[in-house]
């Protein structure tokens, strides 16, 4: 039987999520993000950042929705920024500035994963019910890995006040029990994914999602999901370094600048083409006249292409997806090109300086190498007999750093999780 332990909505599972965190945090170049994040305080902050907005949804309050997006997320920067300074940042603020860049990389992430790979699995599958998020969390378990359990951590004082100033009321108490949801998510998903019977459940449900969730050739996957993450975190850094918008055009493009073999079809979903920015933009300001598709390499001069424009997630999100208003011509090269000054983000600003890359529908040269999808993420699967599950799964929600008191709701909604197929 199929069940729903977890599932908040359809995009990335928080198993997922932690995934990507840390494969991004393996992607990050030498230098003082990466050794921040991979510090004990750092790393403590960075996992329970990540899990964090999932939490909401699972005691049914508005601020989880809310800290998944870039207005909430960028005040709690530059609450930072006030309260620490600028980067570098000692140990033993780590855990603060470890929340916050798990929280982007929850955003990002389920925007990128959204927008490409579930826009797939509904072409090729069909199935959302049960939840995307809940399936693929468990089938990657299954293929990569679960995650260890960790203590709790939240920075009450900062996103408390900060939540108030956009009009969502919280406390602790509503905080800490959303999160020790979110917190018990990869334990329960760890132990049903090392049960073959239950993986295969959902391997029948997923079929392309089982085949393809750790294949970095699909756009969308959780090893591409990490590779933004990474690149979003380095912009994040600058700007808490120096404070200015960046004037780079875009943070990643799907197809990548001098790909082969994009697609050709009208309204196919694989000759979409993706750009993420690493600012959230201005909805309604965002249209045909800040883009161009046209044939040829960016040099030339060649015929433009009609296309619609459709930014993701609306307001204050990163994605864009621009599909082509004709079939794509057989062997044809095309450029898109970022016009300068017409992309707006979210606070009035442009992306003063253009860009442009190109792609061809032709089949690559034959010396080209693929890539490999990044293996592993330094974690390890969890798995309990079926029986110890009820006492264990309350018994650990209360074990955690700064939690008080698990609230008798709480509890009974525990118990009767745990009661459900070892869930």
């Amino acid at each position: 039987m199929i069940l729903l332990c977890a599932s908040y909505a359809l995009a990335n599972g928080i198993t997922t999520h932690l995934w990507v965190s840390e494969q991004a945090l393996l992607l990050l170049p030498e230098g003082e993000l990466k050794s921040l994040l991979s510090s004990e305080e750092g790393h403590l902050g960075l996992v329970n950042g990540t899990v964090f907005p999932d939490g909401g949804y699972a005691v049914g309050h508005a601020y989880g929705e809310a800290g998944h997006w870039e207005p909430l997320q960028s005040a709690y920067r530059s609450w930072l920024v006030d309260e620490l300074g600028s980067p570098p940042y000692d140990t033993s603020e780590a855990d603060f500035v470890g929340f916050f860049f798990g929280m982007s990389s929850h955003g990002m992430a389920d925007q990128v994963f959204d927008s490409m790979f579930m826009e797939r699995s509904k072409v090729y599958e069909g199935v959302l019910d049960p939840s995307l998020d809940e399936s693929s969390d468990i089938l990657l378990v299954s293929q990569g890995g679960g995650h260890d359990t960790f203590d709790a951590f939240i920075p009450y004082e900062a996103l408390i006040p900060l939540y108030a100033e956009q009009g969502i009321e919280v406390d602790e108490d509503t905080l800490d029990d959303g999160h020790s949801f979110a917190r018990l998510e990869p334990f329960v998903v760890g132990t049903i994914g090392a049960d073959p019977d239950a993986v295969a459940e959902y391997a029948a449900l997923y079929p392309w999602t089982n085949e393809h969730l750790l294949d970095a050739t699909v756009f969308g996957s959780p090893p591409l999901e990490a590779q933004v993450v990474a690149a979003y975190w380095q912009e994040l850094y600058r700007r808490m370094m120096e404070d200015i918008p960046t004037e780079v055009p875009y943070l990643d493009t799907f197809p990548r600048d001098g790909a082969f073999g994009h697609p050709r079809g009208l309204n196919d979903v694989e000759s979409r083409i993706t750009i993420v920015f690493p600012r959230g933009l201005e909805a309604n300001l965002l249209g045909p006249q800040a883009f161009r598709l046209r044939e040829g390499e960016p040099e030339e001069a060649g015929r433009e292409l009609p296309f619609s424009v459709d930014l993701f997630y609306g307001q204050s999100s990163h994605v864009v997806l621009l599909t082509p208003g004709e079939e794509l011509a057989e062997d044809q090269r095309y450029t898109v090109e970022v016009v300068a000054g017409e992309v707006f983000d979210r606070e009035g600003g442009t992306f003063p300086v253009g860009g442009a890359f190109s792609f061809s529908t032709g089949a690559a040269p034959k010396t080209a190498a693929g890539g490999e999808p990044p293996q592993g993420c330094g974690c390890r699967s969890s798995g309990l007999p079926q029986g110890m599950l009820p006492a264990l799964l309350i018994a650990w929600t209360l074990s955690g750093r700064r939690r008080r008191q698990v609230s008798a709701p709480l509890a009974g909604r525990l118990a009767s999780a745990a009661s459900l197929r070892a869930c």
